[in-house]
């Protein structure tokens, strides 16, 4: 049976980021990503030296066939998540190599300031799993992993958004006992697009001259 870990994503990662942010997109009913989203700019993004994200991944270990499992504790009480590699005896210490692994699932993340109140936060922006590995509590993992960054960070607040329609993501969330700020505290989401924002540039310029 497949174990997994979560680990901070690597520049590695960045091909199998951007499959999963593709199948994101299409599950958010969104028209997937731009030329402004793309392998090279998730790098230059998380990795590059100005830095606009980080990312943690869920990575999946396959023992290769014919290569045997070690039955251990730990994994008699969690037969889902390992956060190491030792399900080999000593021995086969060298054929761990032969394992498969593939990433499952992912999150991306960056931190602002709330002067309103909390100071630190953390903002969550995309949280993924593959559709085979969901109802596995591995959603569950990630924000656990989350919390525990946000805390290290002295971030008072984890803070993301969520598509009304999605009830089951809504449901998921309060299941994590998350507050819905639309309906506790009236909250509306706004953004502008690249469009929108050199519409607001051009015209401040045309009003100073």
């Amino acid at each position: 049976m497949a174990t997994f870990k979560i680990r901070p994503a690597a520049v590695e990662d960045c091909e199998e980021i951007f499959r999963m942010s593709e199948e994101l997109n299409i599950d958010e009913k969104l028209p997937g990503s731009s030329e402004y989203v793309t392998v090279e700019s998730l790098k230059q993004g998380g990795f590059g030296d100005e830095k606009f994200f980080h990312a943690i991944v869920v990575e999946t270990i396959e023992p290769a066939d014919g290569l045997p499992k070690k039955n251990t504790e730990e994994e008699s009480t969690n037969q889902n998540c390992s956060t190491d590699n030792s399900t080999l005896p000593d021995s086969l210490v060298e054929k761990a190599a032969n394992q498969r692994s593939r990433l499952l699932g992912y999150a991306t993340y960056s931190f602002c300031f709330g002067t309103y109140g909390p100071g630190r936060v953390l903002f969550l922006q995309d949280i993924y799993v593959e559709k085979e590995h969901r109802r596995k509590d591995i959603g569950k993992a990630l924000f656990i992993e989350l919390a525990k960054i946000a805390l290290s960070k002295r971030c008072q607040e984890v803070n993301w958004h969520a598509f009304s329609w999605n009830s089951g993501a809504v449901e998921f969330y309060k299941k994590l006992r998350a507050t819905n700020a639309t309906t506790k505290i009236n909250l509306h989401s706004f953004f502008m697009d690249y469009k929108d924002i050199s519409r607001l540039v051009t015209e401040s310029k045309e009003a100073d001259q």
